[in-house]
């Protein structure tokens, strides 16, 4: 039997949810020692639901692996609210990420491989795509793929892969960096 998706090639993100977004980075630098968080507010345009929503993140990397931490705010958010632990000092593993590299077609492509009603939200932007797979009742949480264009990654650094990274280290990026559509 195939997965209605396209599968865990690429995996490069562990994202979790909580309520106090500046608490979980202070508990990820001390006790994880993960430094240089970007924190951004990011706002979402969502296809499914037809919605907006708003989250507070902070990502950092590890090597080639990038950590975020999602703080929900306003909009369409009950997919990360539902997820996060009761104790306002904890946080939850929410998902795991997969990139879809290559042009707009390629993300079509893998799109397309992903039966719509495993679909818990979508959307994007001309430079950016996502869709997150409802995993939960197999693997205990989602798995998001992601899509940058190359233009979306040469305008926001930060995004790609450290090892594939021809831009301005992200500890000398500004907290308040602002995704440049």
């Amino acid at each position: 039997m195939s997965f209605p998706h396209p599968g865990l090639a690429d995996a490069y993100q562990l994202a979790y949810v909580t309520s106090d977004l500046a608490r979980a980075i202070r508990l990820f630098k001390s006790r994880l020692t993960v430094d240089d968080f970007l924190t951004v507010t990011l706002h979402l345009n969502l296809t499914t639901p037809a919605a907006r929503a708003s989250i507070n993140v902070g990502v950092a990397w590890v090597g080639d692996l990038q950590i975020e931490l999602i703080e929900p705010v306003s909009g369409a958010i009950q997919i990360y609210r539902d997820a996060i632990p009761s104790d306002p000092a904890a946080v939850a593993f929410h998902h795991l990420a997969m990139r879809v590299s290559g042009d707009l077609p390629r993300w079509n492509d893998a799109r397309a491989g992903i039966a719509d009603d495993r679909i818990a939200i979508e959307g994007g932007s001309d430079g950016m795509r996502f869709a997150y797979v409802d995993e939960r009742s197999t693997l205990g949480h989602f798995l998001e793929y992601v899509w940058m264009s190359e233009r979306f990654l040469a305008r926001n650094p930060f995004w790609a892969l450290p090892s594939r990274r021809h831009a301005t280290p992200p500890h000398s990026l500004h907290p308040a960096t602002k995704l440049k559509e």
